[in-house]
């Protein structure tokens, strides 16, 4: 499992690209199903689905819980963050082999 402080640096390398304009972190258990998800839900806004890249994978549920929240708390004030909700609200479901990832799509798809 990796480090929670190196995902968040991780994190920060690729969001420092020029290609990404907005951007969320997540969880899941099938990162093939989201990382469709977020392809048709892009292309219902208009956009397009520009990159998906999982993380870290095989995680418990109480590590990912951990992993979650700092990655939260460290990206919370960028600009291009996609949240609505300004505060952590815990998303692990009650299963282990959850995987963290980054997704990120074309200009300002989520409205904050």
């Amino acid at each position: 499992m990796a480090d929670p402080e190196w995902l968040l640096e991780t994190c920060r390398a690729i969001i420092a690209s020029k290609q990404v304009k907005q951007f969320v972190v997540g969880i899941t258990t099938n990162p093939t199903r989201r990382r469709s998800a977020y392809a048709t839900w892009a292309r219902k806004k208009g956009g397009t689905l520009n990159g998906f890249v999982v993380l870290d994978w095989g995680m418990s549920q109480a590590k990912t819980l951990k992993v979650e929240k700092h990655l939260f708390d460290g990206l919370i004030n960028h600009p291009g963050y996609g949240v609505i909700k300004m505060h952590y609200h815990p998303s692990v479901t009650a299963a282990d082999n959850q995987s963290v990832y980054l997704a990120w799509w074309s200009d300002w798809l989520v409205s904050v």
